[in-house]
């Protein structure tokens, strides 16, 4: 793991040689940091902070909002 820790360092500090550190770790632990990175490519972190914030509520409901164009006052 401070393995790991180092190389998490030098990737964010931009310092070479970061892949000799994990080269000899164990083929489960380069793939867990694999999918790992691949959540936040896939899923940017906005999208991933707007899975966390949305109440639950809103997933079960059985009704859908639906926003009007026009402009004026409130309802």
């Amino acid at each position: 793991m401070m393995a790991f820790m180092t190389w998490a360092q030098m990737i964010v500090t931009f310092q070479g040689g970061a892949a000799d550190l994990v080269a000899s770790a164990h083929w489960v632990f380069k793939l867990h940091i694999f999918l790992g990175l691949t959540v936040f490519l896939v899923f940017p972190f906005s999208r991933l902070v707007h899975i966390w914030s949305a109440p639950f509520g809103y997933l079960t409901r059985n009704y859908q909002v639906v926003r009007s164009r026009k402009t004026g006052g409130a309802r």
